[in-house]
């Protein structure tokens, strides 16, 4: 009868710790504790990532923005479709591969000449790629326009999406790579090793002053913008209809601007984005806040080139350890007297899943955690 007895208080034991780790990963208090323990992973890692030798980031800063506010250009922020064609003509007489504009035109300006020669240079020249929404494509190319020119986009990648899918805390650890804007630079002619087709968790190299001190280019745009306006203006001499072919030839003909800013694109892939206060274009990463959003995209691209996103392991994998972790601590105390096993086994779970967790982060794969650590806490609670 005892022996009856002692086997259905094991088994009413465990199903009460069962149903408490059930509840407590409900109430999503172990996700809270698994992203912590994942930014310190990726605090920890970042250094160490590879960075891609053929990348150059353009950001539209604080210091662009005076530049070109100040006479004799006098632009107020945001700047007139011509400044970024301008910044795209500057670029590629720079001699940059690729060019990857993280800059949404969501809808046609109230300027359509310049809507007309943005969308012109922009198709004109090779290895450009815009950013836009899903299901739209950008406002500088369309339909008509990308009728009359099917040549320029046919079989090629010259827009990708760009949105934010960040987490309960706002944080951005997530990326959907198909028909992204990193896919689409990624397309336009370098190698990687291919495109997951789940979203994917990234593997960050840094925030911007990590990526400054591990020697990534950061430039600002105004000398690019400065240097391709005189260019697409020649340019636009040459094709006053905006033929992108023309315009494209006009602006490959003109002389590379001198200067060491220049001679850091010549080459490269560059990603175009906004970080400044007034282009509202900032987020929060694992590894700080705020940041500028194009450094998602070039994050993402680094990780298609190198093929190292982070593979999240299934969630119900988690709650299915924790739920054994319960089952073998409460056998574990059945089986003796004292604390002693129970105690050792709970320790020893705890430190295996985090010291496992870790291991599998560096090899690619995240595996969540909180929920098994806390569910040997209920285990040896029970």
């Amino acid at each position: 009868m005892q022996s009856g007895a002692g086997h259905f208080q094991a088994v009413r034991t465990a199903l009460a710790a069962a149903l408490a780790v059930v509840l407590l990963g409900a109430s999503g208090v172990p996700e809270r504790s698994d992203r912590w323990w994942f930014d310190t992973l990726q605090a920890f890692g970042a250094s160490r990532a590879p960075i891609p030798a053929d990348t150059v980031l353009v950001l539209i800063d604080e210091q662009s923005l005076a530049a070109l506010g100040a006479a004799p250009f006098g632009m107020r922020w945001p700047w007139p479709r011509t400044a970024f064609a301008a910044l795209l003509a500057g670029l590629r007489a720079a001699g940059a591969e690729r060019v990857a504009v993280d800059l949404v035109f969501f809808e046609s300006s109230a300027a359509a000449e310049q809507d007309a020669l943005l969308g012109a240079v922009a198709a004109g020249l090779p290895g450009v790629v815009l950013a836009t929404v899903p299901e739209r494509a950008p406002a500088v190319w369309p339909e008509e326009f990308r009728r009359r020119h099917p040549e320029l986009f046919a079989g090629q990648a010259r827009w990708g999406v760009v949105r934010s899918e960040p987490d309960a805390d706002a944080v951005i650890r997530a990326y959907a790579s198909p028909g992204s804007l990193a896919a689409a630079a990624l397309a336009a002619g370098s190698a990687g090793a291919g495109v997951p087709d789940a979203p994917v968790l990234l593997r960050w190299r840094g925030n911007l002053e990590q990526l400054r001190a591990r020697e990534v280019p950061l430039l600002p745009a105004a000398p690019f913008v400065v240097a391709g306006w005189d260019i697409l203006d020649r340019a636009a001499r040459a094709s006053p209809d905006f033929d992108p072919a023309t315009l494209s030839a006009a602006i490959a003909a003109a002389p590379s601007p001198a200067g060491e800013v220049f001679d850091r694109v010549r080459g490269k892939t560059v990603f175009v984005g906004a970080n400044a206060a007034a282009t509202f274009d900032a987020v929060a990463t694992p590894l700080g806040a705020p940041e500028p959003g194009v450094l998602v995209h070039w994050t993402a691209y680094a990780n298609l080139v190198q093929g190292d996103f982070i593979v999240p392991v299934a969630r119900p994998v988690a709650w299915a350890a924790a739920l054994l972790v319960v089952v073998a601590l409460v056998l574990a105390g059945r089986s003796g007297i004292g604390l002693r096993r129970p105690a050792v086994i709970a320790v020893l779970v705890g430190v295996l899943f985090a010291a496992g967790s870790a291991g599998l982060f560096l090899a690619g794969a995240w595996v969540a955690p909180a929920l098994p650590v806390a569910a040997a806490v209920i285990g040896f609670t029970a």
